[in-house]
């Protein structure tokens, strides 16, 4: 039995990172979850997993600067940011860093159909 896909996600918001986590878990989708961009930064190069989950707030998290600072470790796991009302600068920069935007708020299953489709993707390559 193939094991579950497993992504690291980053949402400072506890209860959204709760339903999130939730599910992301009923789709089959291992997650392990951080509330700081430190955190992520401090665990994703030791961690076995498969894809990032990166949500944006300005104030708070930055998922350009994680990726950033994750790839000069090493880690270089495909990406998918979530943003709530991305400017047009912002999903500029999101595309230069080769990561995918899912604008929230989320429908149905977008974000673990955004998933797989990272995954499929780091397969074909």
């Amino acid at each position: 039995m193939t094991p579950a896909p497993k992504v690291l996600l980053l949402e400072s918001d506890s209860a959204l990172r709760t339903a999130l986590e939730f599910s992301l878990t009923l789709d089959g989708i291992a997650v392990e979850a951080f509330a700081s961009d430190e955190e992520i930064v401090a665990r994703a190069p030791s961690a076995a997993a498969d894809c990032l989950v990166l949500d944006y707030r300005g104030d708070v998290t930055n998922p350009l600067a994680v990726m950033t600072v994750l790839r000069r470790q090493g880690v270089s796991l495909p990406a998918i940011v979530l943003a709530t009302y991305p400017s047009r600068e912002l999903e500029a920069d999101i595309e230069a860093a080769g990561a995918l935007l899912i604008e929230k708020p989320l429908m149905c299953d977008a974000l673990a159909d955004a998933v797989r489709a990272c995954l499929d993707r780091r397969e074909a390559a």
